[in-house]
């Protein structure tokens, strides 16, 4: 035999396993060498079962409102219990003939104090009005009047909850006008911190001027307690109206008008001048002013009621 026949002889008998079952490793000059033995299998990983958790959907509510502390409205909570009743019998009570709830009230009168109402719920919803304080130029303007039967009607027709604050403390009428008592009321020592209200209708409430607050009225009007039951009332009520005295008389006007968001100046047609009327508008200031609503006028022009 050959070299080149006994070289390859060997080199087949070494391809083949040793009795361990290990392979030898090759080299490039085709030499074997044994190194340590490498298993057949490597050796099964077991398999580690991963998992995850189940996720829960989170409930997301909606912050809830900070309350009015209860010692600050213990009867404003009262009346914004009250559910949404149907229109009010007013045939069965005693009405003042000059409002328009009356029997013998006219239509025209009705229909124009329906398109005021409408009127001031546009501009609630532009400006966000929700207490308007009500003035004059001058005394006998029937603003009280026109205070009366605008609440009315945001009451009867809208379905709206409102409150009227006789604040003309010096010659208060709102009680007159709706025949209840001038006691108790704004200006009056209050057992709680919120007034008794008088209750017209199962939406109409008023607070009635008082007895006490014609000593003091500037010192009733400016002070914190009548503050604190405005912002109370605004979560009682859907609009709260201020009545105060005339701008040209006192200076009611201007302490009253950091609490409300709006003013309403009447003017009597064939009386107010117009020059009056212009110093109760700066008075009052014209930002602050909604609206001029001219009353007894036999003809009202059709400029009137886009300027509110």
């Amino acid at each position: 035999m050959s070299r080149v026949a006994a070289a390859r002889v060997r080199a087949q008998q070494s391809a083949l396993p040793d009795a361990a079952g290990t392979w030898p490793i090759w080299s490039p000059d085709l030499r074997t060498q044994a190194l340590e033995p490498a298993p057949l299998e490597p050796p099964a990983l077991e398999a580690i079962p991963v998992e995850s958790p189940a996720l829960e959907p989170l409930a997301v509510e909606p912050p809830a409102p900070e309350p009015v502390p209860l010692a600050r409205r213990p009867r404003l909570a009262d009346v914004e219990s009250r559910p949404v009743l149907a229109p009010f019998d007013w045939s069965a009570v005693a009405v003042n003939e000059k409002l328009i709830v009356a029997p013998k009230a006219a239509p025209t009168v009705c229909e124009e104090f329906n398109r005021l109402a409408a009127t001031l719920r546009q501009t609630q919803l532009l400006r966000g009005c929700q207490v308007l304080m009500v003035t004059s130029a001058a005394a006998q303007e029937g603003k009280s009047l026109i205070v009366a039967n605008i609440a009315l009607t945001l009451t009867e027709t809208y379905q709206r909850r409102v409150l009227i604050v006789d604040a003309d403390v010096r010659r208060p009428s709102m009680h007159v006008i709706f025949g209840r008592p001038r006691s108790p009321g704004l200006g009056d020592h209050w057992e709680t911190d919120a007034p008794p209200l008088q209750v017209i209708s199962p939406r109409l409430s008023i607070l009635s001027a008082g007895v006490g607050s014609s000593d003091q009225p500037m010192r009733t009007l400016a002070s914190d307690r009548t503050r604190a039951f405005i912002d109370a009332a605004r979560g009682a009520f859907d609009w709260i109206f201020i009545d105060t005295a005339p701008v040209g008389i006192v200076a009611d006007v201007n302490v009253l008008a950091s609490m409300s968001d709006g003013a309403l100046v009447v003017a009597r047609a064939g009386k107010t001048r117009s020059g009056d009327l212009q110093q109760a508008i700066d008075a009052v200031g014209r930002d602050q002013v909604v609206g001029v609503i001219l009353n007894d006028a036999s003809e009202i022009p059709q400029r009137y009621y886009p300027t509110l």
